[in-house]
């Protein structure tokens, strides 16, 4: 991709990193105001989210900068690793939110979830590691290590993404004052996470077509962005 599309990713990245990290520090404080266990676990994984696509955004940044020094290439493969786990542990921090908000504690889906996430950290920083080794196996090894992990936190994504509209189609969430209009913008912003994560899957299908992933990339960091508001604010209110 061009350096100047490149660099209309990366301030639109940031923008979106600090809007995730935003929500999941109000979520966080909130969720200690009210003593609520489900929403102090979906306020971590918004700040997770949001420290794990910050260090990715860095590692690109650090490549651009000096693109032959060794430690920064080091950072940039292993901030993509921690940018997958990351983004995995806050889908599957969404599922557990919607799992506890509804009194039901962490069921078989909910620990196969958990599974997945470790499944993923091992996948993604074990593709990293191979990243490091310069020889043609090791890069084959690394694609795939890596396409299994972005499979992996795409269904964890399809999953966090469904149980919150299966929630609201039940009406256990959300519940309070002016519920019927949160259960909408949950909605859309159920449908938005949802769009993200497929443009998350498709994202390397276009890795050879500049403007295809310029595309992609913008609609990625806007869709999530605007789904961590809707859901992030809908689940937040009193």
């Amino acid at each position: 991709m061009p350096l100047d599309l490149r660099l209309i990713i990366y301030g639109l990245g940031i923008v979106y990193e600090a809007t995730m990290m935003g929500v999941g520090m109000a979520t966080l404080l909130m969720a200690r105001a009210k003593g609520d266990r489900a929403l102090y676990v979906l306020g971590l994984g918004f700040l997770l989210i949001g420290i794990g696509d910050l260090m990715h955004t860095l590692g690109h940044v650090a490549t651009d900068v000096e693109p032959f020094l060794w430690p920064a290439y080091v950072f940039e493969v292993f901030a993509t690793a921690l940018s997958i786990t990351l983004a995995t542990a806050f889908f599957t921090t969404v599922r557990l939110y919607v799992s506890l908000a509804e009194g039901k504690g962490l069921g078989p889906l909910d620990r196969a979830l958990l599974c997945l996430l470790a499944a993923t950290a091992v996948l993604a920083f074990m593709g990293a590691g191979a990243m490091l080794v310069p020889v043609f196996h090791a890069i084959t090894l690394l694609r795939t290590l890596l396409a299994a992990s972005v499979i992996l936190m795409v269904i964890a994504g399809y999953i966090g993404c469904f149980s919150l509209l299966s929630a609201v189609r039940r009406g256990s969430l959300p519940t309070g004052p002016g519920a019927e209009g949160r259960r909408n913008r949950l909605v859309w912003g159920s449908a938005l996470m949802a769009l993200a994560v497929t443009f998350v899957l498709v994202h390397p299908f276009v890795i050879y077509a500049p403007l295809a992933m310029f595309v992609v990339a913008a609609l990625k960091l806007l869709t999530l962005m605007s789904s961590g508001l809707l859901v992030g604010l809908s689940l937040m209110a009193p």
